[in-house]
């Protein structure tokens, strides 16, 4: 059976698209949430300034009804207020509209328009509107696909204080797409980043000083940095911290810190997470041994998409461990592993080919999936196919 996979996961490099809506914070580069109470008096206080041609009062109030703060929730009424905002010449209007034509909220869903006010947006001054514009050209989404522009349109939001920007020209500086190839400078951004509040960028800078890329190898900053982005959110992070705390790689070895950590990154979604928590209960590891909880998590890993979970699951069932036995299930569960890329699947589903286990008996196909598992670097099949 699978162990813990002790790998830190490199997923997390890709860009980011700023999604909230822009609202009356002391920077006026915050996305405002539900969560920020509007009271009555700061609303009458918008729609009398927005009445009196406050751009940004309006763009204010806008925010208000899209998220329903101290009135209504009303898409089509901040709409109205997005697209006055915008044509007084508020940029976070303009922005805030954008976000509107992308999501299709109060209005139809159009890339164009989308693209054409985040262009106003960062032409106005609003950072994050040029970051959000620099998506779009690299996607090619409303607007011809160009790399160089969508870097260019990365520092111009980056310059002018948006962390995402900074991120997502780091992620351009590491692969060297519109910009040439420099490892330095992207962890240098997702630095800049980081310090910002960007918890993206802090998994992306530990992970630089966990392989010695663009910095020197550090692994106890690696950790600190991905307890930073956990901290903030970024549930990739959680899970590489507790990689960290499991192998002891850069802080001490603590399998209960572990396994609360990967329960974090499993709940969020990380299926990662459900795996190696599902070992941490299978081994009794920082957790009370529960067969039949790792069972639930090796299931919950395996459903979104995890391998190894899959093929955790087929022994589980193999064995009638957690679970009731059942042969059938487990050489399904085999087959979805190998499907999946794991090895070990592949050879377990064809000792179950050859012993008629869960499935007719089949030399033929077991001889194929031993194949597959020697390929994939499992020793067994390969000495099995030496001997056929």
């Amino acid at each position: 059976m699978s162990g813990f996979n002790g790998s830190a996961a490199r997923r997390g490099m890709g860009l980011c698209v700023v999604l909230g809506l822009l609202g009356a914070c002391a920077t006026g580069r915050q996305g405002a949430t539900a969560s920020q109470a509007t009271t009555p008096q700061q609303v009458e206080h918008s729609t009398q300034e927005c009445t009196g041609d406050n751009a940004d009062k309006c763009a204010d109030l806008g925010a208000d009804y899209a998220e329903g703060r101290g009135v209504p929730q009303d898409a089509h009424r901040a709409v109205a207020l997005f697209d006055k905002a915008c044509e007084g010449g508020s940029a976070r209007g303009c922005f805030n509209l954008g976000l509107s034509y992308m999501n299709g909220r109060g209005v139809p869903q159009d890339a164009h328009r989308t693209a054409a006010l985040f262009d106003k947006a960062c032409e106005g001054g609003e950072p994050q509107g040029c970051t959000n514009l620099g998506v779009l050209y690299l996607k090619g989404n409303g607007v011809p696909q160009d790399a160089r522009r969508a870097a260019t349109l990365y520092e111009k939001g980056c310059e002018g204080g948006d962390t995402t920007g900074c991120h997502n020209l780091g992620v351009r500086y590491l692969e060297g797409r519109g910009v040439p190839q420099d490892e330095r400078r992207a962890a240098a951004l997702f630095d800049k980043a980081c310090q910002g509040g960007h918890a993206q960028g802090c998994y992306n800078l530990g992970m630089r000083y966990l392989e010695g890329t663009g910095v020197p190898q550090d692994e106890r900053r690696a950790a600190a940095l991905y307890e930073k982005a956990c901290e903030g959110g970024e549930l990739q992070g959680c899970y590489n911290l507790g990689v960290s705390y499991a192998k002891g790689v850069g802080v001490a070895q603590d399998a209960r810190r572990a396994a609360t950590l990967f329960e974090k990154a499993c709940e969020g979604g990380k299926t990662e997470g459900c795996y190696n928590l599902g070992v941490s209960y299978a081994k009794g590891l920082g957790v009370p041994k529960d067969a039949s909880r790792a069972a639930t998590l090796y299931e919950k890993a395996c459903e979104g998409g995890d391998a190894q979970g899959c093929y955790n699951l087929g022994m589980r069932y193999l064995e009638g461990t957690g679970v009731p036995q059942d042969a059938r299930r487990a050489a399904a569960l085999f087959d979805k592993a190998c499907e999946g890329g794991d090895a070990q699947g592949c050879y377990n589903l064809g000792i179950s080919y050859v012993k008629g286990s869960g499935v007719p008996q089949d030399k033929r196909r077991a001889t194929t999936l031993f194949e597959k598992a020697c390929k994939g670097g499992e020793a067994a099949s390969c000495s099995v196919l030496n001997q056929l």
